[in-house]
């Protein structure tokens, strides 16, 4: 497997898997299966990253666990992710939700990424006031700026490497910072059930 694509799966599990550390959530990393549930009522904080060799009873199992905790979650199904599990997952009544692009971009090249909008610089957003200005700038459509800002400070903290999963609409963007698509991940959605 091309390690960019392994370095997309595992960044995308430890964003989630950092939740290890909330009182409240529950994280199960095995060779088998990958999920974690943060309680939070929102699909994207609550999924499975991975599964490997389960049939359709572990598939039950473990929408059971999203269920008894109430929340939605995603079913991710990407590369490491064994064949046949997104046919489980559909037959177990989850939703396509979206077909999601692994992207990778090289860090240690200069120039690879685009230069970064004069003025713009992160701070983290402490009041009302400040997260209106920065919701506006989202709904202004400048994440362009804002991802080049953001890899821009990785590559000055010395990471050599970027990595995301882009909305299909979005991919184009991204490949004009510097950005290739390495892999897909598939996602499937469970609306929460009491």
């Amino acid at each position: 497997m091309d390690e960019r694509v392994e370095i997309v799966e595992e960044t995308i599990w430890e964003a989630l898997a950092a939740y290890r550390a909330s009182a409240t959530a529950t994280v199960v990393d095995t060779e088998t299966i990958r999920l974690g549930i943060t309680g939070v009522p929102y699909a994207g904080l609550n999924g499975v990253f991975r599964a490997r060799g389960i049939g359709a009873a572990a598939v039950e199992e473990t929408l059971l666990l999203f269920r008894r905790r109430g929340v939605p979650m995603l079913w991710h199904v990407g590369p490491q992710t064994s064949p046949g599990v997104e046919t489980l997952v559909l037959a177990a009544g989850l939703e396509f939700d979206e077909d999601e692009p692994g992207m990778f971009a090289r860090l240690d090249t200069p120039g690879h990424i685009s230069a970064v909008p004069a003025g713009l610089r992160i701070e983290p957003v402490r009041d009302l006031e400040t997260l209106g200005r920065w919701v506006d700038i989202l709904s202004g459509g400048r994440l362009d700026a804002i991802t080049a800002a953001t890899v821009e400070l990785a590559r000055r903290h010395g990471n050599g490497y970027a990595v995301l999963t882009a909305s299909p609409d979005g991919e184009g963007l991204y490949r004009r910072l510097g950005f290739v698509t390495v892999c897909s991940v598939r996602r499937f959605l469970q609306r929460s059930k009491p």
